[in-house]
């Protein structure tokens, strides 16, 4: 999972980590259905919106994660 930050302003950091991930041989898999972190909107005091940006996210997650998938996330913070 990214933000919009890394997708956009430092793409270079998201592309990295799945670099660095494959490398170790971890099979990378980015759902369509998972948006962004929120991490902006909480910024900004926005707390409803990265509420549910937050709940959509686990709601897509949680399926795949009772599945025994492994999560990373790659925030440029």
């Amino acid at each position: 999972m990214a933000d919009p930050y890394t997708n956009y302003s430092h793409s270079d950091v998201g592309k990295a980590a799945v670099r660095v991930l494959e490398a170790a041989g971890v099979r990378v898999r980015i759902p369509d259905d998972v948006g962004d972190s929120g991490r902006s909107a909480f910024s900004k005091s926005m707390l409803d919106h990265a509420r549910e940006k937050a709940r959509g996210n686990v709601d897509a997650l949680a399926p795949r994660v009772r599945d025994g998938w492994d999560l990373a996330a790659a925030l440029a913070a």
